[in-house]
């Protein structure tokens, strides 16, 4: 009896301890209530389109973000309001759909946001030629060198 006793204190430590891996794995940061400078891309307005989601709520909107692979929900702070009683939606105005941000959280709202800098990719073409030298396989080189980013289709090319 004493031994059934001890398996099943040891299956409920060992248990607790894989909970507490696997809470330490996914990232129990959205579980706190504050985040600082947490990347997200800006999803857009939950149920943008549906009649419930108008001007006239327009205060009580609701934004999709995805971070870390999952898409989250949160409230945007509304700015400062004016004397009408309007508010700036200085956030708002700044979001742009689809594009990274890095955002603050507080107690579930989004209080802070600005674009993350997107990483330049630079293009290097397979065959290079060098400026100056005179010689036929040069010349092949260089001539083969795509001149820009054109997309080139059927009939002509777009810049």
């Amino acid at each position: 009896m004493m031994d059934k006793e001890n398996r099943m204190k040891k299956s409920i430590a060992f248990l607790a301890m894989l909970l507490f891996f696997v809470l330490m794995m996914t990232g129990c940061e959205n579980m706190n209530k504050n985040s600082d400078g947490i990347e997200a891309v800006y999803l857009g307005v939950e149920n943008y389109g549906a009649g419930e989601t108008n001007k006239d709520n327009k205060d009580d909107f609701s934004y999709r973000f995805e971070i870390n692979g999952k898409e989250q929900v949160f409230k945007v702070d509304n700015g400062v309001r004016d004397e009408e009683g309007n508010y700036d939606y200085a956030i708002q105005n700044i979001l742009k759909q689809g594009y990274a941000y890095i955002i603050t959280v507080e107690e579930g709202k989004v209080t802070y946001a600005s674009e993350k800098e997107a990483e330049a990719e630079t293009f290097t073409p397979v065959v290079q030629g060098r400026p100056g030298e005179k010689t036929l396989a040069n010349f092949l080189k260089t001539a083969l060198a795509p001149v820009g980013t054109t997309l080139y289709i059927y009939g002509g090319g777009w810049d």
